[in-house]
């Protein structure tokens, strides 16, 4: 019977291949400080446009806007 693997802690795991060199880890850790900020953005506005949408009441029109 084999031992079931223990789980990594998140702060643990493996961000870069092995064979990666300096250069390319450095490479990867700027874009990631590049696009996680804008993606988290994106999504949390997402989210808040959609909470503000759910909680509109069902009566208006959406034609009386204009």
């Amino acid at each position: 019977m084999a031992l079931p693997q223990q789980r990594r802690k998140w702060w643990k795991l493996q961000w870069f291949a092995d064979q990666d060199t300096k250069e390319e880890r450095r490479l990867i850790l700027k874009l990631d400080l590049l696009i996680v900020p804008y993606a988290f953005l994106a999504y949390w506005t997402k989210y808040i446009d959609q909470a503000n949408i759910s909680k509109t009441p069902q009566a208006i029109d959406s034609t009386s806007f204009c």
